[in-house]
């Protein structure tokens, strides 16, 4: 699994600091995020690996600077009324962005284009249903053994891969990595 470089590490909290006292991003904020982005997803293509990254690319321009550095990436919307997304926000008891940010953040977002490569998931199901479906309209290979979708501290969906020399728990809402 790939280290987190001190670039992503010190622009993480950047993030946590200005949304944490209820300031919402701006593009200048996320501009060099999404260059880390892409670069990272090229990296990984260009070694014949492959590499999930949530990021919340709200708007068209931001993925067309994330396809422009990384051509074969793809996109899953996952695609929930206010009351679901903010349901499970208000759940999430250590995340840095207030649930005052929320409308702001639903209010940016402009959904997957016919011309985008990707797809749009509703998050209405449980988690396990919202990965296989991804997967399957992906063309995806079915999960490993050593990937395990389940839940983990106050209910929230949590990703545990364990292979031979680490083990790592992701946590699926904002892509937490916990252990």
């Amino acid at each position: 699994m790939p280290q987190l470089k001190p670039t992503w590490i010190a622009r993480a909290k950047l993030f946590d600091v200005k949304m944490a006292s209820g300031v919402p991003l701006t593009d200048a904020d996320r501009w060099p995020w999404l260059a880390l982005v892409g670069q990272a997803l090229a990296d990984t293509g260009a070694a014949g690996t492959g590499l999930i990254i949530a990021c919340s690319a709200l708007k068209r321009v931001y993925r067309d600077a994330i396809v422009a550095a990384a051509p074969n990436v793809r996109f899953v919307h996952l695609a929930g009324t206010l009351d679901v997304v903010g349901n499970r926000h208000e759940r999430r008891s250590e995340h840095f962005m207030p649930p005052v940010l929320l409308r702001s953040q639903l209010a940016a977002l402009e959904e997957l284009h016919d011309d985008e490569p990707g797809l749009s998931v509703g998050i209405d199901w449980p988690v396990s249903n919202v990965v296989t479906e991804s997967n399957a309209r992906l063309g995806a290979p079915k999960l490993p053994a050593s990937v395990h979708i389940g839940v983990g501290q106050v209910g929230l969906p949590v990703v545990r891969v364990n292979g031979p020399a680490s083990a790592a728990a992701v946590y699926l809402q904002g892509a937490h990595m916990t252990s």
